[in-house]
């Protein structure tokens, strides 16, 4: 039952990276429109904006993965204590 979820993880972990790739993308347009007002241009050629947006977003999947193997424990722990319950009180 617990390993059931293995094309699950896959499918988040995806969704998360181009939701991520995406958001952190946006950041850097905000923010160069932000700067732009101020005469602070800085673009995405600049040293170091290609690996703060994919740093970000490799950020957010690692940070998504460990919620969902957090999710995983959790579920498999309130199984597993409710099977425990049921065969104490003989409703196996």
């Amino acid at each position: 039952m617990i390993g059931a979820g293995g094309g699950r993880s896959s499918l988040a972990e995806m969704f998360v990276t181009y939701f991520s790739t995406a958001l952190g993308l946006t950041i850097v347009l905000a923010g160069q429109s932000i700067l732009a007002r101020q005469h602070l241009a800085v673009s995405l050629g600049e040293p170091g904006v290609t690996r703060a947006v994919i740093g970000s977003a490799l950020y957010l999947v690692v940070a998504g993965l460990i919620g969902l193997g957090l999710g995983t424990l959790l579920y498999a722990a309130i199984l597993l204590s409710l099977a425990a319950i049921r065969m104490r009180r003989g409703d196996v």
